[in-house]
């Protein structure tokens, strides 16, 4: 087979034909193979790229999943902590409660060793303990006390104490605690009154619990001795005035008698809240006699031992 002869038409040279071919298929082979590595190097770029990415998104999940079991871990921690420090704060709190009660009882057989102070058992209904008060030696009525060493006041603690009242047949209840009601003023009034005055919210300060423990057992004795009078007069009633009272059970003078005793009773009670209302300014006045009875003491024992008397010897009495 004869080879293709092709003469340039431009520089008349003449060259085989498949040498011609051959050129192009290496120009065209070499162009497809230039392409081809190139479009290799841009898919390996592509995919370390997207690798890289996968990576990045990998670690970026597992820290986010880390993050998470880190926080259910000190949730679940916290909830441990906390259930383990519940009976640790409800031990302390029995332990407050516990030594605010024997605070009590001891400062009240301190003060009135004269009366009777009973412990009421823990765990058991009622109030902490109570004072059965004599007079000639017999116990002519009693005082309920409750303690409480809180951060916050409550008024469930008066409805309590007077129902345990009520059962007990206590004349007086003594809220003793470190919490007042709101709106309470230390420099106003010296405690709160509450139930008709029969109940009593006081801070646990000695000098202010005593003023009021006196005051209440005044109150006590009082009315022991006056319904002791006057069962004393109706006992005394010679016989014609019993045959007199006989007599009088029949007509109209019965129901005038009856309204009569009625009127009575009624004015004691009154004259009984009027005792009742006096006890906070008795109480201060008792306050203000203890500070007096000291600052003479103190100037009596400092006169005795004076060689002259200084000018500031009554300062502390002036104030």
């Amino acid at each position: 087979m004869d080879k293709l002869i092709i003469e340039c038409p431009h520089c008349k040279k003449s060259f085989s034909g498949d040498e011609a071919f051959q050129n192009i298929l290496n120009q065209t082979l070499e162009s497809q193979k230039e392409t081809l590595i190139k479009d290799a190097i841009e898919d390996q770029k592509q995919l370390s790229e997207d690798k890289i990415s996968e990576i990045k998104n990998k670690h970026k999940d597992e820290k986010e999943e880390i993050l998470l079991k880190g926080n259910i871990e000190k949730q679940r921690l916290k909830k441990k902590l906390d259930e383990a420090q519940k009976p640790l704060s409800q031990e302390s709190m029995e332990i407050q409660g516990e030594v605010g009660e024997k605070w009590l009882e001891n400062f009240l057989l301190s003060h009135f060793p004269q009366d009777s102070l009973h412990e009421i058992k823990k765990g058991a209904s009622g109030g902490d303990c109570v004072l059965s008060v004599y007079h000639q030696t017999e116990i002519v009525g009693s005082i309920y006390f409750e303690s409480k060493r809180v951060s916050r006041y409550s008024n469930n603690w008066v409805k309590k104490l007077l129902n345990d009242m009520q059962n007990e047949k206590r004349d007086f209840g003594v809220i003793v605690t470190s919490a007042m009601p709101s709106g309470f003023q230390s420099d106003i009034e010296p405690w709160v009154e509450r139930e008709s005055k029969r109940i009593f919210i006081v801070k646990n300060k000695k000098p202010l619990i005593k003023a009021l423990v006196e005051g209440l057992r005044d109150l006590i004795i009082n009315k022991h001795q006056k319904n002791k009078e006057l069962s004393k007069r109706l006992d005394n009633h010679s016989d014609q005035e019993k045959k007199a009272s006989a007599f009088l059970q029949e007509g109209f003078l019965q129901n005038y008698l009856v309204a009569e005793l009625k009127a009575q009773n009624e004015s004691q009670d009154r004259i009984d809240k009027m005792e009742r209302s006096n006890i906070k300014s008795v109480s201060l006045e008792r306050l203000a006699l203890t500070d007096r009875k000291k600052n003479f003491q103190r100037i009596w024992k400092e006169a005795l031992v004076l060689d002259e008397i200084p000018d500031n010897l009554l300062d502390e009495v002036d104030q």
